[in-house]
């Protein structure tokens, strides 16, 4: 089996909501591209919530990728694990 995987930087770019949720969906936009059964690690670094626009991104690829969210902070990570799966986000920040 050959198959790929892409590396996506999501760590905090902006104390301001609405760029951080531009930067997401910029950043995202490569999981478009990506071949089906890609790996994809998204870095979370220290970030602790999910912007509705990554939400949504990650949520309409994950049936066709195997998507790994890492990150320095086991609580921010699961909250990006649950709000992906679901499409929902509690706080953009």
């Amino acid at each position: 089996m050959i198959t790929g995987n892409v590396y996506v930087d999501l760590r905090k770019s902006s104390d301001d909501p609405y760029q951080e949720c531009r930067a997401d969906r910029r950043r995202l936009a490569v999981l478009e591209r990506c071949p089906d059964g890609a790996s994809v690690l998204v870095d979370i670094g220290r970030r602790q919530y999910i912007s509705e626009d990554a939400a949504r991104h990650l949520h309409e690829q994950d049936h066709r990728l195997a998507i790994t969210i890492q990150g320095d902070l086991p609580e921010a990570v699961a909250r990006f694990v649950r709000a992906a799966r679901d499409a929902e986000w509690s706080v953009v920040a």
